[in-house]
């Protein structure tokens, strides 16, 4: 039988659930999780049924570390994750320094049009078709936690734009918006008007593929540098601006 003191704690306890444990830490990817509704797609998925797909290292990576270490962002927004090559670094880029941080990886994991009939493994969608639909998206969680950067990473498996639109719903606001999504001219902007808003001040949009093959991208953050007069920078095939 319990006595009265112990009476008294048990009391205290249901009266204030930060008594019940001081080593049950939430993280912050938790919180954002919460904060969107969102399960966590990692309890309980077979990794070891996926084989790691990832590229041995990012193209330009060493310009991207260096734009985390200006920014030091804790939540970060990835639009276009793919396989996970970007996001394993950013995402390694958090546990490195210590910070607990999340990245939020926005993709449909469908692929773009030139996804589509490609019979590239690097590029192509038949290799992870199942049943005629693909599943890429399970090869991106395996990839995560074949790395073990999963705790820092929430998947929103829908359209760039409708997922930006819910997180401006949740009240989210990033440090760091990497766009990496289609290449189309008209959803490059349209993913930059999404998104913008989303950066918190002294935030900064970083995007890929500033190409000649890639004309739309350059276009698209052209117009939008311009409207917004913003400076526009590139480093390599990396293009960024700065929200002041």
């Amino acid at each position: 039988m319990p006595n009265d003191q112990q009476r008294r704690d048990q009391t205290l306890t249901n009266h204030n659930p930060t008594l019940i444990s001081r080593t049950r830490v939430t993280s912050f990817a938790d919180t954002i999780r919460h904060q969107l509704s969102l399960d966590n797609p990692f309890e309980g998925f077979p990794a070891s049924h996926y084989p790691s797909t990832l590229k041995q290292t990012m193209r330009e990576a060493d310009f991207v570390r260096s734009i985390l270490d200006i920014v030091k962002p804790r939540l970060i927004i990835e639009v276009g994750s793919w396989k996970g090559d970007s996001a394993t670094l950013m995402a390694s880029y958090l546990a490195e320094k210590q910070i607990d941080g999340a990245l939020i990886c926005v993709d449909t994991w469908l692929g773009g049009i030139e996804h589509i009939s490609c019979d590239d493994p690097k590029w192509g969608l038949k290799q992870f078709s199942k049943y005629g639909y693909p599943t890429l998206y399970f090869n991106f969680l395996a990839n995560m936690m074949h790395k073990n950067v999963h705790r820092f990473v929430i998947p929103v498996p829908n359209t760039s734009v409708i997922a930006g639109r819910y997180l401006q719903s949740k009240k989210i606001s990033a440090n760091l918006v990497y766009l990496d999504a289609s290449h189309d001219e008209d959803d490059v902007y349209a993913d930059l008007q999404t998104y913008w808003p989303l950066l918190k001040p002294g935030g900064v949009m970083l995007g890929d593929d500033w190409s000649t093959r890639w004309y739309g991208v350059i276009c698209a953050a052209n117009r939008f540098a311009r409207e917004k007069n913003l400076t526009l920078q590139t480093a390599g095939e990396k293009w960024f601006m700065q929200k002041h």
